[in-house]
């Protein structure tokens, strides 16, 4: 799925609970955190801001725009993921 623009009000939606579950897991186990399909970067923000190292993952160029105009200040690295194979 692709999200288009979609991927603007994506956030808009869902649950918000679970970035406390995932920043003291992160913390618990060293401080650093992969997330695949990051989306518009929620929970990666999150944990950047909360002094986690994160690599996000997606493939999704929609998403990963979103994500990246939301990550300028935090040290997050948010790369495509490659399809096929």
């Amino acid at each position: 799925m692709d999200y288009g623009p979609a991927s603007k009000y994506y956030d808009l939606f869902g649950s918000k609970d679970d970035v406390a579950f995932y920043r003291e897991l992160a913390i618990k186990h060293g401080c650093r955190a992969l997330e695949l399909c990051v989306g518009t970067g929620r929970v990666t923000i999150e944990l950047a801001k909360a002094g986690v190292t994160v690599l996000g993952i997606d493939n999704s160029r929609y998403m990963l725009n979103v994500a990246r105009s939301k990550r300028a200040r935090y040290e997050v690295l948010i790369v495509p993921a490659i399809a096929g194979g």
